[in-house]
């Protein structure tokens, strides 16, 4: 579970203060904001992994086969994440005497009580503190004015009342898949007083979130927010950066890169679009200028390598299956089964057609909504 303010969702409240009203009708307390939800399943059977194996005394190696949020470790994930554990066990060895935590939730009652988060390691070692983020992914963190790692630090202060008793704080990035200059490895002190500046910060951008009139601004930090395909603000600098005022045979290198860079938000923006249309047009909703429809849908061979087998002892050879590369469709192959006595209906099924939304120009039939004729009217 995390905070609508914690540490992983920090960063959009410093940039954007409606970033809270825009997903209120998003739960973020357990959605993974990542674009590829194959990654970050991943990710969280990295974390899972490395905590069983930093709590038990476990080396990753000695866990591969086994399952982590129903994902079962790999030799390659158990490589990766013994980086992770390495470091913390090194860091460990050099403080033996300091106080270990592993995933602990730290909250930031400076500022407010629902706001908090989940540092991967913290390790108070005399006057220091230390805290490890493991991050499994292939784009590059910076460690350096890092929102997440100063929300951690603040957080872990407040949590065990340090701010008097603590000079110095490291923060460590442990990234075992990006190619980093500096290395999978890479951290970055604060000072108190510099935490302390990061907490009004944060203050200052959480107060502002929870205004109702909180203005949405949009820049490189809308990747990762769930209403990115929606959002105006985000669309209007889109349009912006994606503009241009000459041919597109004179823009520079930079501007093309720019254009490209804007291209999946507007994708994302008219996709939104159009599946909202969809589901208001599949609800009864009426366009002037559009009609639902059945998408056309092709017959699926059940099973090729059977259909194969039985043609071939029939006495055909398996080719006549077959065009280039793939297999025929069930019209092209009903005379062909039919001369060895086989029903095409036997081994094609049909998929359930889904609905579209199409202009009224298309010759496609509409597909009736209503309920108009279906039943008989009620007498008195």
């Amino acid at each position: 579970m995390h905070s609508r303010f914690g540490s992983s969702r920090i960063n959009f409240h410093l940039h954007c203060a409606g970033f809270g009203n825009a997903t209120l009708q998003h739960d973020l307390s357990v959605d993974d904001l990542s674009l590829d939800e194959a990654a970050a399943a991943e990710g969280n059977v990295a974390h899972k992994a490395s905590e069983h194996c930093l709590i038990l005394g476990m080396n990753p190696v000695d866990c591969v086969g086994m399952e982590f949020n129903g994902q079962k470790l790999d030799e390659v994930m158990a490589e990766n994440i013994t980086v992770y554990t390495n470091h913390v066990r090194t860091l460990r060895a050099q403080n033996p005497s300091a106080y270990n935590l592993v995933e602990p939730k730290l909250l930031m009652t400076s500022v407010a009580p629902d706001v908090w988060g989940f540092a991967d390691h913290m390790q108070i070692a005399g006057t220091t503190l230390y805290i490890d983020d493991l991050k499994y992914g292939f784009v590059i963190v910076n460690e350096e004015d890092n929102p997440q790692c100063a929300h951690l630090a603040v957080s872990a202060l407040d949590t065990y009342n340090l701010w008097f008793k603590i000079t110095k704080i490291v923060c460590t990035i442990i990234q075992p898949r990006a190619e980093h200059v500096q290395g999978s490895i890479r951290s970055v002190e604060y000072t108190i007083e510099e935490l302390q500046k990061w907490r009004d910060r944060f203050a200052t951008a959480i107060f502002a979130s929870r205004k109702k009139d909180a203005k949405r601004t949009a820049g490189k930090h809308c990747r990762y927010c769930p209403v990115r395909a929606t959002c105006r603000a985000r669309m209007i600098r889109t349009v912006f950066m994606s503009s241009l005022d000459s041919p597109i045979e004179t823009v520079s290198d930079e501007e093309v890169e720019n254009l490209l860079r804007e291209l999946p938000a507007i994708r994302k923006h008219l996709e939104a679009i159009e599946n909202f249309a969809t589901i208001l047009a599949r609800s009864g909703k009426k366009f002037r200028d559009f009609k639902l429809v059945k998408q056309k849908v092709h017959a699926i061979c059940d099973d090729e390598e059977v259909l194969i087998n039985l043609v071939v002892d029939k006495g055909l050879k398996k080719d006549v299956l077959y065009h280039p590369g793939k297999m025929k469709g069930k019209t092209a192959l009903r005379p062909v089964l039919a001369k060895v006595k086989l029903d095409v209906n036997d081994y094609f099924t049909v998929p359930q057609a889904n609905t579209k939304l199409v202009p009224l120009s298309n010759t496609s039939t509409a597909v009736n909504r209503s309920a108009a004729g279906v039943f008989k009217p009620i007498k008195d």
